[in-house]
């Protein structure tokens, strides 16, 4: 088939652009800071708009899907988020930044609800792994070239210019999908009243959680959330016509342990890449390229080790290639809870290699896992699913990344004081996601006992 080819290359150059465009913004934190004059720390806001955005729209989006096709979803969300990053690109100030991304956070949902399930719904079964492995691959190659050519744009055109080439990258996705034979999804009514609860309860819920600490309304946005979602919940699992079929995830065992796995991951390590951008740029002095030339092992390393893992699951057991990625992320994670401003720089090197073989062992192999328990018709649930969890693992590792940096940090940037700060509460962020990394652990040994069981 050969549409094949024009689907992998516009999925790789989505995953590549989203990628690409969401790790840049960690290395443009200090230009971001100067451009809007506001603190560093105040750019998480930026970060927490887009995490939250893509967390809270999915699940809608997983239902629109289902009705419009995959392929449209795709087209969809990559047309809108080539306009919302030429938008972000000219943004007027720090707020108007903030909504163009909470945009394309809505837009890139559409396209992470559909990924997986345009790859696993047209390429045969003896090439999933391997297709999943190429795609998980040119993720990991935008997070590689992310720090590099991120700090070379920062520093010699402006942190816009990385917002345009992801806009030209969406744009070409959506015109490579022309040859790819539309699929032809099964009516059904859209349930409008529990997409809106849903959305409102992540959107308050994450809201609350990234400001609770530090602003007594986020305990109410907390509450307020948790109230909304579990109501949500409720209606889901009484319902005839469910937005997303929660029963199914719960009684799938295989299928929650892989995706509560995936979570407790991303909300280990996803802070990583940010954090040693600040402890670099911040403390140590270095610029924006300088600091990307050094960022760049751990994704490097993840874009080279991912299209083998793919291939590797194919053949041998998903479940060990992917505890072994955790067990080998966990360690980086415990290496860097020393980090202080004498670290070594061989140190930070080692952790961002670990880092690297960590997630690229463990990333395609636990898609495959995932992709590979549901049925045909709940492919779209599977691909959305895979990105609620991963986004909402990202938006409570920004919540929680926030929440340790406004508690530990009090004095003004640029003082002595002010670095020691910024240094402990990196050691009690990284020391916390060390614990999470075998908490995820644990969830995939769950996951694959299920699987003994039903073999």
């Amino acid at each position: 088939m050969p549409f094949v080819r024009f689907l992998i290359l516009a999925v790789c150059i989505n995953s590549f652009c989203g990628s690409f465009m969401g790790s840049s913004i960690f290395i443009a934190i200090p230009a971001l800071s100067s451009d809007f004059g506001v603190p560093p720390e105040y750019i998480t806001a930026v970060i927490n708009a887009y995490v939250i955005a893509v967390t809270a729209f999915l699940v809608p989006t997983i239902a629109i899907v289902q009705r419009i096709g995959h392929k449209r979803g795709f087209v969809l969300g990559s047309l809108v988020s080539a306009v919302t990053s030429v938008m972000i690109a000219f943004s007027p100030n720090f707020y108007s930044l903030i909504v163009f991304r909470t945009l394309q956070g809505l837009s890139n949902a559409f396209i992470f609800s559909t990924t997986y399930a345009l790859l696993i719904d047209n390429i045969d079964n003896k090439s999933k792994g391997s297709a999943i492995g190429m795609t998980t691959a040119c993720v990991y190659a935008g997070i590689s070239c992310a720090p590099f050519l991120g700090g070379f744009l920062t520093d010699n055109i402006g942190w816009w210019s990385m917002f345009i080439i992801s806009a030209f990258g969406n744009f070409s996705a959506a015109l490579l999908c022309r040859s790819i034979p539309t699929d032809s999804p099964e009516p059904h009514k859209i349930p409008y009243l529990k997409g809106i609860l849903s959305l409102v309860g992540f959107v308050t819920f994450f809201t609350g959680l990234s400001m609770f600490i530090n602003n007594r309304d986020g305990f109410y946005l907390l509450g307020v959330g948790i109230v909304l979602l579990c109501i949500y919940v409720y209606r889901e699992l009484t319902t005839r016509n469910p937005l997303l079929n929660i029963i199914l995830i719960i009684e799938n065992r295989v299928l929650n342990g892989s995706l509560l796995s995936s979570m407790f991951h991303y909300l280990a390590t996803f802070a990583i890449t940010m954090l040693l951008s600040m402890h670099l740029q911040l403390i140590n002095g270095y610029s924006a390229s300088m600091a990307g030339i050094i960022l760049v092992i751990q994704p490097v390393v993840q874009c080279l080790v991912s299209p083998f893992a793919g291939k590797a699951a194919d053949r041998y057991s998903p479940h060990m290639i992917s505890f072994i990625g955790l067990l080998i992320s966990g360690s980086s994670l415990f290496i860097l809870s020393f980090i202080e401003p004498k670290t070594p720089f061989y140190l930070i090197a080692l952790a961002q290699f670990l880092s690297g073989l960590g997630f690229g062992l463990f990333s395609a192999p636990n898609s495959t896992i995932i992709m590979s328990s549901v049925p045909r018709e709940y492919y779209a649930m599977g691909s959305g699913m895979q990105a609620l969890v991963r986004n909402s693992g990202m938006a409570l590792c920004m919540a929680m990344v926030t929440s340790v940096l406004f508690y530990a940090i009090t004095s003004e940037e640029g003082t002595t004081l002010y670095i020691r700060e910024l240094s402990m509460a990196m050691q009690i962020i990284f020391s916390l996601s060390a614990v999470l990394t075998l908490v995820s652990a644990l969830f995939l040994f769950r996951s694959f006992k299920a699987l003994r069981k039903t073999a």
